[in-house]
């Protein structure tokens, strides 16, 4: 009988379907308890925390413009397309945030012995394993920046490509000493396109 192959993982998030497909292990970052008790302390965090098989962490960000007259803070395409520094500012944000919250998760896990000789078995297993076993693999590639990528899907009139670079360079100066790689992707553009799919709802 052969094996049976792991679904893709959906989520709606801004009007769009996000297909993982089976390479990830995906945990919507903003609502889960973890998040939950960081966000009391003022920490934001990404829509999306992810493993991309075998070894790269991904914290994803969607922003979709195309259907709302104004997003979060008032903030529209036009606006976006006028000053990027803006979006660039709340992403940038955004995973920090979330890379904090992992080293405080990791440093929860480091204090007894117990925990420490539990979280270094987890996170010798798959991020498909279990839960914790995620958050252990999660927790260990964030400290290695050459194995954490942002991506922000960016949807809206003529967001095009200089805007995302532009959001590239910006993100990528503010993120270098915690993240090898930024992806802007959006409006056509798909840096994954065998691992990622996003349509309109």
């Amino acid at each position: 009988m052969p094996p049976t192959r792991r679904m893709p993982s959906e989520y709606q998030e801004s009007d769009l379907l996000l297909r993982f497909g089976p390479r990830w292990v995906v945990h919507r970052y903003d609502t889960h308890p973890y998040y939950q008790n960081w966000s009391g302390l003022g920490l934001k965090g990404v829509d999306f925390l992810g493993i991309l098989m075998p070894d790269l962490l991904v914290l994803t960000e969607v922003k979709n413009y195309h259907q709302r007259l104004q997003g979060h803070k008032g903030y529209n395409a036009e606006s976006i397309r006028e000053k990027p520094a803006l979006l660039a500012d709340a992403v940038a944000r955004k995973a920090l945030d979330t890379f904090l919250a992992l080293d405080a998760v990791r440093q929860y896990w480091q204090r007894h012995w117990w925990r420490r000789m539990r979280w270094q078995h987890l996170a010798k297993k798959s991020p498909k394993h279990s839960e914790r076993a995620f958050w252990a693999n999660a927790c260990a590639l964030a400290e290695h920046p050459d194995c954490c990528a942002v991506l922000l899907w960016l949807e809206g009139p003529a967001l095009d490509a200089s805007i995302r670079q532009e959001l590239t360079r910006q993100i990528s100066s503010k993120l270098a000493d915690v993240c090898g790689q930024i992806w802007i992707a959006g409006d056509g553009f798909n840096p994954l396109p065998e691992d990622l799919f996003v349509e309109y709802l």
